[in-house]
């Protein structure tokens, strides 16, 4: 279902994704195959585990629409596969939007700082929000991978779950405005309604997902 890290990928592209001291007895043009022919090991996830890196190294930055589906939203930080954007408050939340436009796009600048890929966590109204389309569009543009992820059937605090909204890449183009994002970035869905089963769904492949969207950017 998801493709493993290519052989001929860089050690600089998995610097982005492992951290800067990742393979640092080799140049950063060198190949992952030469990597692992000259550590002796037989794969990327060999290497990490005698190196000592996780994927915990992993930075993301969380695009989601807080009304609705903040609580649904939180489920998947506490997954703890990676390390997220710090949570904001509903009152920190409110203080930024008092300064404007101006303050906010600020606001987005700086948490996607640091940050490899962007997360797009997708309820029914995702789609609609001026901000996420904002978060999406800036994060494409700083070249960072960019994924979505469908939550509307993870359970919120009273335990109902909600319906699917539209594609947010959908309503974003590229270029000349020819082709549509979602010609490139991947939005996850499920087979299943069930919250507990789509929480184990995330869990089990999110790592994979943001990786992939990373490799995806980099070569686009």
């Amino acid at each position: 279902m998801f493709r493993r890290k290519r052989l001929d990928t860089r050690v600089g592209t998995l610097r982005k994704q492992y951290g800067d001291d990742f393979a640092s007895e080799f140049r950063s043009d060198a190949r992952l195959d030469t990597v692992l022919r000259q550590t002796g090991t037989d794969s990327l996830s060999q290497l990490l585990k005698r190196k000592g890196e996780s994927r915990m190294a992993r930075k993301v930055f969380f695009s989601f629409h807080y009304d609705n589906d903040c609580w649904r939203t939180q489920q998947v930080r506490n997954i703890g596969m990676i390390e997220g954007s710090k949570p904001v408050s509903s009152n920190d939340w409110e203080q930024v939007k008092k300064g404007g436009d101006s303050a906010i796009e600020r606001w987005i600048k700086d948490q996607l700082s640091g940050r490899s890929c962007t997360v797009v966590l997708v309820g029914s109204e995702t789609a609609n929000r001026k901000w996420v389309r904002h978060e999406i569009v800036e994060s494409w543009n700083e070249k960072k991978g960019v994924v979505g992820i469908r939550i509307h059937n993870l359970k919120d605090s009273n335990g109902f779950q909600s319906v699917s909204g539209p594609n947010p890449f959908d309503r974003i183009t590229l270029g000349n405005g020819d082709r549509k994002l979602s010609s490139l970035v991947k939005l996850y869905s499920f087979n299943t309604s069930t919250s507990t089963a789509i929480y184990d769904l995330i869990k089990e492949n999110i790592a994979d997902w943001i990786d992939e969207a990373i490799e995806i950017r980099d070569n686009n």
